[in-house]
């Protein structure tokens, strides 16, 4: 709202449950397997030496006791984000792959506010 834009689908309604959990479905499954991997590391630090240290000690310490595939999940993130960019660059609507996925198109609410008065007309 404060970027004055707005998901629809292409035809300028709103979007639907479905849409709205595709769109953020790639996300949502790398955000939990990034929270499952944190849990996992927490769980075999000793409580003891991980509550004693600062916020950035503790991020060090538990960096080792991820798990060896986390790599993975980050290489994955990374490459989703960046091939998210690319697409978006290279087509004339700048819709994302999170876009293709669901259906949707991102307005300006400026420009739909003057269609509606083009059609209102």
């Amino acid at each position: 709202m404060a970027l004055k834009i707005k998901v629809t689908n292409p035809g300028g309604y709103s979007i639907n449950l479905k849409q709205a959990v595709l769109r953020s479905s790639v996300d949502m499954g790398f955000a939990v397997l990034a929270v499952t991997a944190k849990i996992i590391a927490i769980s075999h630090a000793n409580p003891e030496e991980f509550l004693s240290a600062g916020w950035m000690e503790r991020i060090e310490y538990i960096l080792p006791l991820y798990p060896s595939r986390y790599d993975l999940v980050t290489i994955g993130t990374n490459v989703w984000v960046w091939g998210e960019f690319f697409v978006l660059l290279l087509n004339k609507r700048k819709r994302a792959v999170h876009d293709f996925i669901a259906g949707t198109v991102v307005i300006n609410r400026e420009y739909e506010e003057q269609g509606a008065q083009l059609r209102g007309k």
